[in-house]
């Protein structure tokens, strides 16, 4: 899809966030090998090396800076300090803790979900709007604001970030409370899916992911190949793993589909 966001003023003055990362750059970072991942591109397989902000990551200014920093980033800092304690050996949640890991695979969701839409401003009716220059629609965005320009015109990033919290409300509906546990590898490493489409986990690191709707369990090298093979199968642009030498896939036995598939 081409790239219709809008430029800042020269040298970002109001310091808004340009690459908005679809997945939190804190969870990337977690798979990095000397600083980077392994990024395996589809349909073609082609493999390189990438660091967390690069822009196969990212979206350029996909929505408001209102969604990217106060609310997101709320959750994405409550949901890092649960993995945070994951990582470091907690294995069971408080209501808290789950809800936490929800509202970040809801926002990974929607946000991902976002990408595909499309990214030409809305016009409203019978709105002139205003005759705004860049550093005030800046100034503006900076503090929450949702302005329209001459013509009735607002950019798309206002409405494609009011539509991020109206996604995630739809699923949590939609889903159900989801009781999360955790699959620990104990041989092999997981890859991570740029979605999971469908299928509630949500690798936190090479070792550790989230799971939906079952309790916690540990992984041989062949459910590890397994689990792996159902996200492969749910990617859509690209996956990424710390090495791929050690992240095994293998055809994927219906036992495992139906036990990680979202309940």
């Amino acid at each position: 899809m081409k790239d219709k966001h809008q430029p800042t003023q020269p040298g970002n003055p109001r310091q808004l966030t340009i690459n908005q990362h679809v997945m939190p750059r804190h969870s990337i970072a977690r798979f990095t090998d000397d600083g980077e991942v392994s990024v395996v591109s589809l349909p073609y397989g082609t493999v390189k090396k990438r660091h967390p902000e690069h822009g196969i990551f990212c979206v350029k200014r996909l929505w408001d800076q209102k969604a990217e920093t106060t609310s997101s980033r709320q959750i994405e800092a409550t949901y890092q300090h649960v993995t945070d304690a994951v990582v470091n050996g907690l294995r069971t949640f408080t209501d808290e803790q789950q809800e936490a890991i929800t509202e970040m695979f809801f926002l990974w969701k929607a946000r991902y979900e976002t990408k595909a839409e499309d990214r030409e401003d809305i016009y409203a009716n019978g709105i002139t709007g205003s005759d705004l220059d860049l550093d005030q629609q800046e100034i503006l965005e900076n503090n929450g604001c949702i302005f329209m320009l001459p013509g009735g015109r607002m950019p798309r990033r206002f409405m494609n970030g009011i539509s991020l919290r109206v996604r995630m409300d739809h699923d949590r509906i939609h889903s159900g409370p989801i009781n999360w546990g955790i699959l620990e590898a104990m041989e092999g490493e997981f890859i991570v899916p740029d979605t999971t489409r469908g299928v509630t986990l949500m690798p936190i690191s090479p070792k550790l992911s989230f799971m939906g709707g079952q309790e916690s369990q540990c992984l041989d090298f062949d459910a590890v190949a397994e689990a792996n093979a159902l996200m492969r199968s749910r990617a859509e642009g690209y996956y990424f793993a710390r090495d791929l030498g050690v992240s095994p896939i293998k055809k994927l036995t219906l036992p495992l589909a139906r036990l990680l598939m979202n309940p």
